[in-house]
């Protein structure tokens, strides 16, 4: 779906699968297995400032996929030293990360156009997406804090996770079936239509 060089391709694939946000400036994986990072430092605003919270600044665990992503991305990027940014722009030398606004404005926006996605896109969609999708994958709500680096899971489930419509009509068939048992041989379809 998106378009562009490797530097955004690799921020696209990291950010939203271990909730990590660009702007924050990590130490390089580090650990017994090279699969942890820590983040040190946050740009807000073009101002390099401390992390807002204490689970902002927690290891991040990496999944071997993205593992692999960075080592790629290390061995492409020229900001690839313990006190460069993980997603340097270009731009900027690598003195500053890519900002969010401009990865939405030149690469998420029109491949998201380009993909018949009409409406408002940006870079929190991507987190959105990861929520809902992790909650609607059956995982801990607290898994899911942590990876997304929020500082309580309220955040998470009020701000970012939603639940699917496929989520709730199974629900309500769990509870019709345990008061109506003979309907549990009737398929739960999704094209049911009450009128």
């Amino acid at each position: 779906m998106l378009s562009g060089d490797y530097y955004v391709m690799d921020a696209f694939w990291f950010d939203p699968d271990s909730g990590y946000r660009t702007w924050k400036k990590p130490n390089w994986p580090e650990g017994p297995d090279r699969s942890e990072m820590r983040v040190r430092h946050s740009m807000v605003y073009g101002i390099l400032g401390k992390c807002k919270t204490k689970a902002s600044r927690k290891t991040i665990h990496l999944d071997e996929f993205l593992m692999e992503r960075l080592r790629e991305h290390l061995s492409r990027t020229p900001y690839n030293q313990p006190d460069d940014w993980v997603f340097a722009s270009p731009r900027s030398n690598g003195k500053k990360p890519f900002t969010t606004g401009s990865l939405n404005r030149w690469h998420l926006r029109p491949a998201a156009k380009r993909a018949g996605i009409d409406g408002p896109v940006g870079w929190h969609t991507l987190r959105r997406t990861f929520a809902t999708l992790m909650i609607e994958n059956g995982e801990n709500v607290k898994v899911v804090q942590e990876l997304m680096r929020h500082a309580n899971s309220k955040l998470t489930l009020d701000a970012y996770a939603q639940s699917t419509t496929n989520a709730k009509r199974h629900a309500q068939r769990r509870i019709i079936e345990q008061v109506i048992p003979s309907l549990s041989s009737i398929p739960l379809t999704t094209s049911t239509v009450v009128q």
